[in-house]
């Protein structure tokens, strides 16, 4: 039987050192969930890793403090992000679908029935939708770094078999 699984990446797994992307993790990611949706599951993928990316195209070795400036590191590190997942899933057969959320998206009825049905058609057309906060615009998101609890609050609403959590943070 078909199940609908979301998995969650945190940042420390998809950088190296928080400085760049770590294109082997992605890779591997990439194969293991081309293995689950050849069993007939659909896979969800939400991922950390946009303001990493950004920091490394601007040559940064510390990390901002600033909202507005770890807003702009997101905006820029977002498109080579998904970039990377694209590139790697490409390779095994399979399409890559962003879409930005925040938590504010769950609070509207109207808005959660358009991510429903969004990510409904993403999965028809065959695509592996890879969900990130929407940092760039968002502020509460990015204060907290909460793309646990968004993960969670996906698997909610389109009701997933599965959440699987993948981090190296104590506690979790």
């Amino acid at each position: 039987m078909s199940k609908l699984i979301v998995i969650k990446i945190g940042s420390s797994l998809v950088t190296n050192n928080k400085d760049s992307l770590d294109l082997d993790f992605i890779r591997s990611i990439s194969s293991q969930i081309r293995g689950i949706t050849e069993q007939g599951n659909k896979v969800l993928l939400v991922t950390s890793g946009a303001i990493a990316q950004g920091m490394k195209s601007w040559g940064m070795k510390t990390r901002p403090t600033e909202i507005d400036k770890l807003q702009a590191l997101s905006a820029v590190g977002q498109i080579g992000l998904i970039n990377a997942y694209q590139q790697e899933f490409r390779i095994h057969g399979m399409l890559a679908a962003q879409v930005l959320m925040s938590h504010s998206d769950f609070k509207e009825t109207d808005r959660s029935k358009n991510i429903q049905m969004s990510l409904k058609n993403i999965f028809s057309l065959g695509a592996i939708p890879i969900i990130n906060e929407n940092d760039s615009v968002s502020t509460e998101e990015i204060k907290h770094g909460d793309n646990d609890q968004l993960s969670g609050e996906v698997a909610k609403l389109i009701k997933a078999d599965t959440l699987i959590i993948l981090t190296d943070q104590e506690g979790v």
